[in-house]
């Protein structure tokens, strides 16, 4: 049953409860029924207010709230990450937006940055309509709402970011709009030259991180898969300093096997490597962002495992 019904019945319940408990004179049953009625609106009104925000947001936001979430969902709800990312291939539309998101993420600083997204929105974006990017958007959107996918807050910057990207994506500029295009446009382009170093270091394509996941979950011993799922499911009472070693195991791991094709290699990738490593060394323990960071380097050993 749709949450939204689920929390209309049980607001319609309470009130019902509460009005018989004022007509028997039970002050007592009547303020309990009431705070229940409370409760069931605001979380009618939270998922309310959660659909409305989601169906006012396009493919950029949407992908951001499906993206940070996946390292806890390959645990608990594999099958929902596959329908996403299903969809995203299958859909030109989605794919062709995913294709221009993950361009500007590897973007090096090498050239202009502003050229570097007109290049970017003309090639990725090519066989596409505006009309038909909007309806792919959407029927993401549902299955964002579905789902109940709740991904993290962003920052002002990022969210700032990511909507002048969607602006970019599904407005063309015209005379009409040419101060607001080339507004988002400049402020795309200073956040990608600001994020270069990040953004091109690792060179990880979010898509690949369920290939890449199983794959180097399965290279686990027992007791190490058991401790990735409980660090992903961030169960109460996990030791800290179980947590903070078994990082810090998984990095090294990264960093010898990086060292070994920096060692081996011939020159044409050494400059991508190099920052790959300044990238796994920079990384610190966080334990508010455990999760993601321990899905990352086992996408990173992956990916370093079949080079």
């Amino acid at each position: 049953m749709d949450d939204k019904i689920t929390y209309l019945k049980a607001w319609e319940d309470a009130v019902k409860r509460t009005s018989d408990a004022l007509r028997s004179g039970d002050s007592e049953l009547a303020d309990k029924c009431f705070h229940e009625m409370e409760d069931a609106y605001e979380r009618y009104k939270e998922v309310a207010d959660f659909e409305a925000q989601m169906m006012g947001s396009n493919f950029s936001v949407l992908n951001h709230q499906f993206e940070s979430i996946m390292p806890n969902l390959m645990v608990s709800n594999k099958k929902t990450v596959n329908e996403g990312i299903s969809m995203i291939k299958r859909d030109k539309n989605l794919l062709s937006q995913f294709k221009f998101l993950n361009s500007l993420k590897a973007y090096d600083g090498s050239v202009s940055p502003t050229e570097y997204i007109k290049e970017s929105l003309s090639l990725s974006l090519k066989n596409t309509g505006k009309k038909q990017l909007r309806e792919s958007n959407k029927k993401f959107s549902k299955f964002i709402i579905k789902n109940g996918i709740i991904g993290d807050e962003l920052n002002e910057e990022d969210e700032k970011f990511l909507k002048d990207c969607d602006y970019l994506m599904l407005n063309e500029k015209k005379l009409s709009n040419l101060l607001e295009y080339n507004k988002r446009m400049t402020s795309v382009s200073n956040y990608i030259k600001e994020h270069a170093k990040i953004s091109s270091a690792d060179g990880i394509k979010p898509v690949k991180m369920v290939e890449g996941f199983d794959k180097k979950l399965a290279n686990l011993n027992e007791s190490e898969r058991g401790l990735v799922i409980d660090i992903i499911n961030a169960k109460n009472g996990f030791a800290e300093e179980r947590r903070r070693n078994f990082y810090e195991k998984m990095k090294n791991e990264c960093l010898k096997k990086v060292d070994k094709l920096i060692a081996e290699n011939n020159g044409d990738d050494l400059e991508r490597l190099n920052k790959l490593r300044e990238n796994i060394i920079s990384q610190k323990y966080c334990r508010e962002s455990i999760v993601k960071d321990i899905a990352k380097l086992l996408e990173i050993g992956s990916i370093l495992s079949d080079q």
